[in-house]
Order: C-alpha cells, then structure tokens, then sequence
C-alpha cells in the first residue's frame, strides 16, 4: 500500500483538491510495473469524496 489519507482539509473543499490527487496516484500506480490494482473505498455518507471516485 502506498497510503492514504483520513484527514479533511476544509480550506481545500470545491477546488478540485481530491479530484487532481487522485489523477495523480493513478498515473503514477500505473507507471509502476508491479501494481495491477487500485483500490479506493469511502464513507457511504460521504457524497463528495464518492463523487470523486465514480
């Protein structure tokens, strides 16, 4: 596992601050030849951070 983060940064909301971080780790997880998946999970009622991985 390469991390992850738990912690909301408010100051950052509607800025396109997860979206861009997520398109970066998947370009960089699949530059590296030994990973062949991805996995993301969120809270159910967390509709934001869903938004970002649908």
């Amino acid at each position: 596992m390469y991390g992850s983060s738990q912690y909301p940064v408010e100051e950052r909301e509607g800025q396109d601050a997860a979206t861009n971080s997520v398109r970066a780790t998947l370009a960089l997880a699949f530059e590296e030849p030994c990973l062949h998946r991805v996995q993301a999970e969120t809270l159910q009622a967390n509709a934001a951070s869903r938004r970002v991985l649908s």
